[in-house]
This record gives C-alpha cells, sequence and structure tokens, in this order.
C-alpha cells in the first residue's frame, strides 16, 4: 500500500462492544493500527443483541462509530455514506443483514472503489458455503477484490482460492507495542496456557500436542486450563486443569496471578491451525 491516506468504510459486529462479539477485540487492534498510518475509518455496526446497552469502551478517537438500526432502510442509508470511501470492507458475522451487506457493498461499488470481504471466522464461513448455506456469498467471492481472513494459513488461502477469491490474505493478530514489549528481565517466570482442547489436532492415541516451544524458556510452572475434557500430553513441569467451562472473572483472575499468558481459539483441523489470539504479558511493577 503507498503512502496515501485512504477513506476505509468498515461493516461489522461492533467496534465499541465486546458483548457476544469476540471479534471486537481485533478490529479494534486492526483499526487503531490504520488510523496510527493516517487512514481515516468509519465502522459501520448496527444496533443489534444489546451490544450498544452493553459497551465496553466509549467511541474511540481512533474510528468513527456510524451506529444504524437492523433493517434493510438504515442499511441502505449507511451504504451511501460509504460511497465516497476509498474502501470498503464488509465483515463476516456481523450478525443482522449479512447476506443483503454482502451482496448491496458490491452492488453500490464506486468507480475506483475497492471492496474487501473480511472474514473472521474462516472456518464456518467455508463450511457454510461448502455445505451450500451461504451460496449468495458463494457466487460473489470472485467479485470482491480480494478477501482477507482472521488467521487460517495456506488451507484457508487455497480454499477461497478454489472459490475464485483474486486474492485471499490471513491477516493475523499482533500486540500493540504501547503495552506490550520485551522485558529486561529474562529471569523465568510463570506461565499459562488457556486453551479450547477438542479441536486441536491429536497424535497416536488421541493425545493433544501443543506446539509451544516450551523448550525454549524455563518458565517456573506452565499451567494449562482446558475448556473442555480431554487427553492432554503431559509435558515436563506443566499443570493441567480440565474444566467444562471458565467464567470471566477467573479468566482475568488466572491473567492477573499469571506473569505470561497464551489465550488461544479453536483450531480447526479441517482448515490449519488459527494462530494464538492473545499473549498477554503482565507489566512489572515499578520499582521505588
Amino acid at each position: 500500500m503507498d503512502k496515501k491516506q485512504y477513506k476505509i468504510a468498515f461493516f461489522g459486529s461492533s467496534l465499541v462492544s465486546a458483548y457476544w462479539n469476540g471479534a471486537a477485540t481485533y478490529y479494534r487492534g486492526i483499526i487503531k493500527a490504520l488510523h496510527n498510518l493516517g487512514h481515516h475509518i468509519t465502522f459501520f455496526e448496527p444496533d443489534a443483541f444489546e451490544r450498544q446497552q452493553h459497551r465496553d469502551i466509549p467511541d474511540p478517537h481512533w474510528a468513527n462509530v456510524s451506529i444504524y438500526q437492523s433493517t434493510k432502510e438504515d442499511a441502505e442509508r449507511a451504504l451511501i455514506q460509504s460511497r465516497d470511501c476509498d474502501i470498503v470492507a464488509k465483515a463476516s458475522g456481523v450478525g443482522v443483514l449479512d447476506r443483503y451487506l454482502e451482496a448491496e457493498v458490491l452492488n453500490n461499488r464506486q468507480p475506483g472503489q475497492r471492496v474487501i470481504f473480511w472474514d473472521v471466522d474462516a472456518p464456518a464461513t467455508l463450511a457454510s458455503m461448502n455445505e451450500g448455506a451461504n451460496n449468495i456469498l458463494k457466487e460473489r467471492i470472485p467479485d470482491f477484490d480480494m478477501v482477507l481472513t482472521y488467521g487460517g494459513g495456506p488451507p484457508v488461502r487455497q480454499a477461497y482460492k478454489s472459490l475464485g477469491a483474486r486474492r485471499c490474505i490471513p491477516i493475523y493478530n499482533a500486540l500493540d507495542m504501547d503495552t506490550h514489549y520485551r522485558t529486561k528481565n529474562r529471569k523465568s517466570m510463570n506461565v499459562i496456557w488457556l486453551s479450547w482442547v477438542t479441536g486441536f489436532r491429536t497424535g497416536k492415541n488421541g493425545w493433544i500436542h501443543f506446539s509451544f516451544p516450551w523448550r525454549k524458556c524455563s518458565p517456573k510452572r506452565h499451567s494449562c486450563w482446558a475448556a473442555a475434557a480431554g487427553k492432554i500430553k503431559k509435558y515436563p513441569k506443566m499443570s493441567v486443569t480440565l474444566a467444562t467451562y471458565i467464567p470471566k472473572n477467573t479468566t482475568l483472575l488466572i491473567h492477573l496471578l499469571q506473569q505470561f499468558s497464551i489465550l488461544t481459539g479453536k483450531a480447526w483441523p479441517a482448515w490449519g491451525f488459527l494462530p494464538l489470539r492473545v499473549f498477554l504479558k503482565r507489566r512489572e511493577r515499578a520499582r521505588a
């Protein structure tokens, strides 16, 4: 991308609320980074699923948040507002009017405007298209200038190319260097891994194998919390706790008690591994 400052319209589930909206933090990281590069972003989100009543951030200074009602009439007004943008991105999983928006961002494309389909749950979207539940999107994939995906790797890229995508590029999570940075203290630390287990690839006898390079670090103690029952290969220095459900407050407490946390999502063997969702490094207390 050149140094031009772009006006970008983004149709997604919600930027200001993570309520039943796991993609919120991903959107925030991407859009904040685009803003820091000098681009101007308007995020169009529907007033749906009580997300506006459960906001966890105010409107950010790095994006213009435009809320529309969950009707075609109001969504059309949002589409009209996006016509003067250089780039229009439609994310998967908005939750309301997805089929309508996926068609209309293309039908409303202006001369010179780029239109992108941004898939934040590629395994689910691809499965839906392969099963015939989303033929409208499947037929329109070749019309998008490119497809961006929240992870997935080569299997996802190949799957979208087989559907006629012009380009398919995975956009992975990244660390915010304002809050996450290399520590000067290279001593051992406590490490915890929070993960869904059942989706991970298994080796012989059904054991689950984690790919994190344990031998390259010397932690005091490894911990693994699994949000599903299953057999886990017990690596040295790793304690394993199985739980059918880990409450949000418990998850937060776990992070606060550790110095370094790894939070992963589900891995889908049919489409390859999804990347680690979050690396959480607890900032050291300032010394007097």
